[in-house]
This record gives structure tokens, sequence and C-alpha cells, in this order.
């Protein structure tokens, strides 16, 4: 947690954090093409404890942003048309999910900023049917604004009331001790990018941060006062009136606490796709030497999973050594710019060879002539 304050105050709010209503902890997996999936729910808590009484906080805010990097050295080759060295560097925002201020909205609005999708369009849930809650005004508090009392108990009736302020009323809530949990919720467009980090080259993250505006209570009540009542000047400058108004006068610097969390969201396929159940064979020919056949049970391989290759080699001559067999996975990726230029890049994320063929060859490593299994 990150909070701006002056030096040697008593940390007001503590235990910021942001949590993910997910299975998968910090992460959400969405299953299917996007053309088979309905809208993604989103849906967690802001959690934090005010640790001083009567604590004014204007407002609780959260954003999700989707932020896509390009930034790489392009080389140019005699065979392409780019000379020398450039520096391709671009960063912009492709998703945007914002809760104004979660005291009146549990409901965030999204907006996307890529060419697929409608500029400008959002997509707001539609809030629940709301109760009507009674606002106590201060007296203090002057023309057109509204404090509202906020304990842990009945802190979900205070968001549900947000139609019975006026429109343009300055509405700000005062906070009891205690913990509290503020829900949020969103629908996420079935077409949204998924997270690419590990590139060198490129990457498109996606950042939850989370905002609580809050006022300072300059001075201590019980010392506020000089011996006949009157007010007085505190240490900033602030003056104070009657005993009447000290309730609501506050130092006009906002005090800002901060959090921020890192949210994946990844896409995996459909138990039925068919690229989990086909398998993948790929075989050659070297002429007057052997045909050789690879196949794997299929071709979609889970990250962190184990795979089975089976590799049939078939001699067209005695005396064939074989000395490895090596194994590689190549990533092969293309990221367009915001001009509509294309890079290309491969990576070899895998290698292993075998060198030992146990019983399968001969001391010298020359292959067998003939292998006869026998059947179990």
């Amino acid at each position: 947690m990150f909070s701006i304050g002056s030096k040697g105050q008593t940390v007001r709010v503590k235990d910021h954090e942001i949590c993910i209503d997910s299975p998968y902890k910090d992460m959400i997996l969405i299953v299917g093409h996007p053309l088979e999936n309905d809208k993604i729910p989103l849906n967690g808590m802001i959690k934090f404890r005010i640790n001083v009484d009567k604590l004014v906080v204007k407002k609780v805010s959260l954003k999700l942003t989707g932020q896509f990097k390009l930034e790489f050295v392009q080389i140019g080759t005699k065979n392409s048309n780019t000379k020398g060295v450039a520096v391709v560097k671009e960063r912009s925002p492709i998703f945007e999910c914002q809760w104004d201020n979660l005291m009146r909205s549990q409901d965030g609005e999204v907006t996307m900023h890529i060419n697929s999708i409608d500029q400008g369009g959002s997509d707001a849930v539609a809030s629940p049917n709301k109760k009507r809650f009674k606002l106590k005004r201060n007296g203090s508090g002057g023309s057109g604004s509204v404090t509202v009392d906020v304990t842990p108990e009945n802190l979900m009736s205070v968001i549900d009331q947000d139609s019975g302020v006026a429109a343009g009323t300055k509405v700000q809530y005062r906070f009891c001790l205690g913990d509290y949990c503020i829900p949020f919720r969103a629908m996420l467009p079935n077409d949204i990018p998924a997270t690419i980090e590990g590139l060198q080259s490129g990457s498109i993250l996606y950042t939850l941060e989370s905002n609580i505006d809050c006022k300072y209570n300059t001075f201590n009540t019980d010392n506020e006062l000089d011996n006949d009542g009157n007010g007085s000047t505190g240490p900033s400058g602030v003056s104070i009136g009657s005993s009447a108004n000290l309730m609501g006068t506050y130092n006009a610097r906002m005090s800002q606490y901060h959090t921020y969390k890192y949210l994946r969201i990844l896409r995996t396929m459909n138990v039925n796709n068919l690229n989990i159940d086909e398998e993948m064979v790929v075989s050659n020919t070297l002429r007057d030497r052997l045909q050789y056949e690879i196949k794997i049970p299929s071709r979609a391989i889970a990250i962190g999973g184990d795979v089975n290759i089976d590799i049939k080699i078939f001699p067209f001559t005695k005396q064939l050594r074989l000395n490895k067999i090596s194994v590689m996975m190549i990533q092969q990726y293309f990221i367009k710019d915001l001009k509509g230029a294309v890079y290309d890049n491969e990576i070899t994320i895998f290698k292993k060879s075998m060198r030992s063929f146990g019983s399968l060859l001969l001391d010298d490593n020359r292959l067998y002539k003939e292998l006869q299994l026998n059947s179990t």
C-alpha cells in the first residue's frame, strides 16, 4: 500500500488491498473462442481498515487498465526493406474499466480502445433496485453538501442509497473505526485481449488500481478551543470557529491511499475443441538412408503438462548409425504497431536431445535390421 500524507501523522487507512473473486487467485480464465462466450463477469472486493475515528472520505475509486507495450530494436538485413537499426517503442491503453466512486455504484463502465470495438462505447451493468436511505446533513458542511456516517454494519445500506441524493449534491462519508469490504463488479467483453507477458519485444498487461481519497483532520478536538471557548488558529493556519463547527473543519489537502494489483486474463480452448483430440503426425524421408515419423497425441499441449512423443525410424540401408535425436519447441509470433506495420520473430523455448537409446541400438549405435516386440 502506498499513501501520501504528512510526516509523523497517524496512518489513517491500513490493510488496503484488492481481492478478486476467482478460483485462480488473481487470474480470470476464459474458456473457448470469443464467438462462443457471453460477457465475462469480474467480481471482487476492496478491503481496508479505518484506523482513526470519524475519518471523512470523499470517494473510493477503482480502475482496471489494459496497457499495450511495444519496445524492441529492429535490425535491417539485406533481404528486408529495413536498413540500419530502428528503435520501435509504443505504449497505449487498449482497455479501461472505471469505478468512479464505489460508495455510489458498484458497477464498472467498460471502454475498449482497439479498432475492432466501437470507440467511446461503454458496457455499464444495470444497477440493482436501490434502497432509499435517509441522509444526515451536517450543519457545518455548507450548502449543497451532505455527510453520511458509515460503520461496518451500515456500509451496504449507504452504498445502496444514491437515489436519495439530489443532483449536484456533494457527498462525503464519515467512516468510523473498523474493517470495511466494498464489493465491485463488471462485465468484460468476450473479445477482450488476453494477457501477453514473457516476450522481450511486447506485452499486454492489466492493472487494477484503487484509491481512497480522504481529508485530514488537522487538530485534536480536545485542544482546539482557547480558555474563552472561542475559535483559534491551528498549526497549519486553518481558522477554527466555535465548538459547533469543529467537526466539519478539515485541512483542504486531500490524503490519497493507493494500492494496485496485476490481473492476468488468459484464454484457453473449450474441452470440445478438435485440436485437443486430433493427433499430430510429421513424417519425412531421407533419400537412400531412412524414413521417420514423429507423432504426438494432441495438437494442444497444456502449459506445465507432459506430452509423449512417438518416433518411428525405418532404415533403408545397413550400417546406419544414429548419433542423436533433438526435439525443439519454437514460438513464433507477429506484432502489429499502431501504424499497421507487422513485425515477426521466433524464439526457441524448449530444446532437448537424446543420445542414449538403450537396447534399441547396437553398441556402436547401429540401427537393428529387425526388431521383434513380444505382444502382452
